[in-house]
């Protein structure tokens, strides 16, 4: 029996600047069916497509979360504290604006609270993949030590600043519903994915340009997840990584649905893609392989 994946994948709800203008309402308002996916079929497809094989649908986890932490603007601080009047501890959560440092360990910008003190406390951080709807975003958790920054380390402007230490522990949610605990040390040497300052100008060239040259890209190398009797209408890329790309896709049933049946599908590379021009390339080379097999 064939392996499945659920794929529920990155994002479910793109940005709005990647999808064209008359379908955002559609987009925003409809549940984006999750296909099941033979993994073993993508993979044959993207080890039969070069000689130059992939071999993981999706980057490792604690490149993942790497790549998570370091485009995230936003996160939840939460600490133990006494609310006034009270002898017990309680949770107590913030929103703070944040960012990582060269290890992916978050810096957060809050407000002078009594709370937040000079003392180190421990603390949990959850920061949220940004740019993508809050319920399909990627987010990560580290439970730490917080400590205070010095004043003259401050960045200006910000009232008080933070950094999480001595990291205990390391969550993980993936954008496709995988959760993972992640080592210290394999976050702390995991690398961000190199493409992410790309997406935006290449999936809005894809799909303003090429969206027949995807459609038959998914006709190619995924078939085994077209129904029977379904056509493609539609397929607009909302992002990639260094392993593959993923598309919003529509297809229409020759017994006449009513509505066009929609899914996020992963596409895998036929190769490791590291560089802009290395997405061109995997993308060529994609498309001159569905060219010579018509």
């Amino acid at each position: 029996m064939a392996a499945f994946l659920s794929v529920p994948c990155f994002p479910l709800v793109p940005p709005s600047s990647l999808i064209p203008a008359s379908s955002r309402t559609a987009y925003s308002v409809r549940k984006v069916r999750s296909s099941r996916i033979a993994l073993s079929s993508i993979r044959a497809a993207a080890e039969t497509s070069s000689t130059r094989q992939i071999t993981s649908l999706f980057p490792k986890p604690a490149e993942q979360a790497r790549t998570t932490a370091q485009k995230a603007k936003i996160c939840v601080l939460s600490i133990l504290a006494k609310p006034e009047g009270s002898e017990e501890f309680f949770p107590q959560g913030i929103l703070a604006s944040c960012f990582v440092d060269e290890n992916g360990l978050p810096i957060i910008s809050v407000a002078k609270l009594p709370e937040f003190t000079s003392q180190p406390k421990n603390a949990s951080v959850t920061m949220l993949q940004d740019g993508f709807d809050q319920n399909q975003a990627a987010w990560i958790t580290l439970t730490g030590t917080l400590t205070a920054i010095e004043e003259d380390k401050l960045v200006p402007g910000d009232k008080a600043q933070f950094r999480l230490t001595m990291v205990q522990s390391i969550l993980f949610s993936s954008n496709y519903g995988e959760q993972s605990i992640i080592s210290t040390e394999g976050y702390m040497s995991a690398e961000p994915d190199p493409l992410q300052d790309f997406i935006a100008p290449v999936a809005n060239h894809m799909n303003k340009d090429h969206e027949d040259d995807l459609i038959r890209i998914i006709n190619h190398f995924v078939p085994e997840i077209i129904e029977e009797g379904t056509t493609l209408k539609s397929a607009k890329m909302i992002g990639f990584d260094k392993r593959g790309m993923d598309l919003i896709v529509s297809g229409e049933h020759s017994g006449g649905d009513e509505h066009p049946k929609s899914w996020c599908q992963r596409v895998p590379f036929p190769f490791e893609v590291l560089t802009r021009k290395n997405i061109k390339e995997a993308l060529v080379e994609m498309t001159n392989a569905v060219t010579a097999s018509s």
